[in-house]
């Protein structure tokens, strides 16, 4: 799944070649470093970690789940529509909103 098991095997061999205590070290360097890139990470119509916005859908989807009611709907549909120009996706978005 998650490398999990190759990750195990270059620790073993990370060990075995050096210390316990170097082979430490360099395997929290590998997870810090790994960790960092998840900053940057950006899904196609998700929201980053530190910058981005959702797409319309996803907020429409957000909004339909957390049964929010019609006043906030409409609120966040404004907040959002007035970061983004993409016209088909708010319309889509006005539509979902208003068939609640």
């Amino acid at each position: 799944g998650a490398g999990g098991n190759v990750g195990g095997v270059i620790f073993l061999l990370l060990i075995q070649r050096y210390s316990y205590e170097k082979g430490f070290v360099i395997m929290g360097f590998a997870v810090i470093c790994s960790t960092a890139l998840s900053f940057f990470m950006v899904f196609d119509g998700h929201a980053g970690l530190l910058c981005g916005s959702d797409a319309n859908e996803v907020m429409a989807i957000r909004i339909q789940k957390n049964n929010v009611d019609g006043s906030e709907a409409a609120q966040a549909v404004e907040t959002n529509i007035t970061q983004k120009d993409d016209t088909n996706q708010t319309l889509a978005l006005r539509s979902a909103v208003s068939n609640e």
